[in-house]
């Protein structure tokens, strides 16, 4: 499933810089969430954005002109996604929101900001954005703000107690009998809900990896380097990637 949507996003950014001319820095696109975990399920939505270069001076380029360029661009590729089947984030956290369309020092200051401060709102944003992925443009911009991120983390150890204080937050749907919880109301009244027992374990190969300068942002492949790093034992990694 991620390896088709990326090939139908590659082709919709290219589709959007014919159209839009060449852009005026370097860029690159981002996944996040789970499709930037590479764990998207037949039906989702978009979770997006976009990180381009600092203005050289002496360019001629004014720091409006590079972002209005960029906002342009990603609503071009957001609206042209959703009309693909890739919804809409109910959230706005799409490349076509000002705020995720910024310069890469803007990014690493967001990034050092939400891991200074164990805001609710900032242990939120962790869970979406601490995933991200490269899927287009200059790879090396995605490295330095993945560079960053690992050094932030490191200045700052006591956030990952609380990124793991709030996961625990994030109960599996059993019951006191050991019985599945179901949905009690809405659409999907009487199903299980898939994402919740999934969570505790994305929550738990998150953290793990960050404290110990792991990049893969899958989950599988967390767990897997947690286990070649020899941070969990040959057991516990079976076990988890089945209960995966």
């Amino acid at each position: 499933i991620t390896t088709f949507s990326d090939a139908i996003l590659e082709k919709v950014i290219s589709f959007a810089i014919n159209e839009q001319g060449p852009p005026p820095v370097s860029f690159a696109f981002i996944t996040l969430g789970s499709e930037g975990r590479q764990e998207q399920t037949l039906k989702t939505d978009q979770d997006n954005a976009i990180i381009f270069e600092e203005i050289q001076s002496g360019s001629g380029l004014t720091e409006n002109q590079v972002q209005d360029y960029f906002l342009e661009l990603g609503k071009k590729i957001c609206a042209w996604l959703d009309r693909a089947g890739y919804d809409f984030c109910l959230g706005g956290i799409m490349a076509e929101n000002s705020k995720w369309c910024q310069t890469l020092e803007t990014w690493k200051m967001y990034f050092t900001t939400w891991t200074r401060s164990a805001e609710p709102e900032n242990l939120l944003h962790t869970s979406i954005f601490f995933d991200f992925r490269f899927t287009y443009g200059n790879r090396k911009l995605v490295d330095e703000l993945r560079l960053h991120l690992g050094q932030s983390v490191q200045k700052r150890p006591v956030f990952l107690r609380f990124m793991a204080q709030n996961s625990l937050n994030f109960r599996p749907p059993l019951g006191f009998w050991g019985n599945f919880i179901l949905e009690s109301r809405g659409e999907h009244k009487k199903c299980l809900n898939i994402k919740k027992a999934m969570t505790p374990i994305v929550d738990f190969a998150r953290i793990y990896s960050l404290q110990h300068g792991i990049n893969e942002t899958n989950t599988k492949s967390r767990l897997y380097q947690l286990y070649i790093k020899r941070v969990i034992t040959r057991d516990n990694y079976n076990e988890i990637e089945q209960a995966y």
